[in-house]
């Protein structure tokens, strides 16, 4: 959820991202395999950012 609010808010990572999908996948219809998926590695990087900036888990303190 966090990824798309920061894609949102950052058109031209956006377009990036779509970018990288579209060269990848094209129009291709066929399946989709973890082949795929390591091939993203901007998507990738964009994840992480978001999970960076927006951790799923707090830090509790004792």
């Amino acid at each position: 959820m966090w990824t798309l609010h920061l894609l949102g808010n950052h058109s031209e990572i956006q377009q990036k991202a779509y970018e990288e999908i579209i060269s990848i996948f094209g129009e291709d219809t066929r399946q989709r395999s973890e082949y795929y998926l390591r091939e993203m590695k901007y998507v990738d990087c964009c994840i992480k950012e978001a999970l960076r900036l927006y951790p799923p888990v707090s830090l509790f303190a004792r």
